[in-house]
């Protein structure tokens, strides 16, 4: 599934399992929303995630679903070199606009374990948006 976004320029896609190796927790089923920007054109060799295969990933959410109406946040990630330019955001509102209604009032938006600051104040800026969703997350 692929749809686009605020311009021509910015796709998102969603893969359905993550690329990533999540064998040990979930039962191994994490999915992936991921950001592209195809005015990225070039990779950051240095970047532990994000191959050379598609240079315009630039930020990816990896999630699972459990209990039904539940979503838990395995991992938020913005390419470190491009970080400060609002993908973050970007894909996280996104991730609403398309998830949230599986969550409900039923339900919960599981943030994990939060070590950025710039996660922590994308977490308490949906969970303001959105009071009637439970949230949750741990952070300092």
């Amino acid at each position: 599934m692929s749809k686009e976004a605020a311009s021509d320029q910015i796709l998102l896609t969603y893969l359905d399992p993550s690329p990533e190796d999540y064998s040990t927790v979930w039962g191994g089923h994490v999915d992936r929303f991921a950001l592209c920007d195809r005015g990225v054109t070039t990779a950051d060799e240095e970047d532990p995630f994000l191959g050379e295969d598609e240079p315009c990933i630039v930020a990816f959410v990896d999630f699972s679903r459990w209990g039904g109406h539940s979503i838990y946040i395995n991992y938020l990630y913005v390419r470190g070199d491009l970080r400060g330019q609002g993908y973050g955001t970007a894909l996280i509102e996104a991730f609403y606009d398309e998830f949230l209604d599986e969550v409900g009032e039923e339900g919960s938006m599981d943030w994990g374990r939060l070590m950025a600051d710039g996660a922590i104040v994308l977490f308490k800026r949906m969970r303001e948006a959105h009071p009637d969703v439970y949230h949750r997350a741990k952070y300092r």
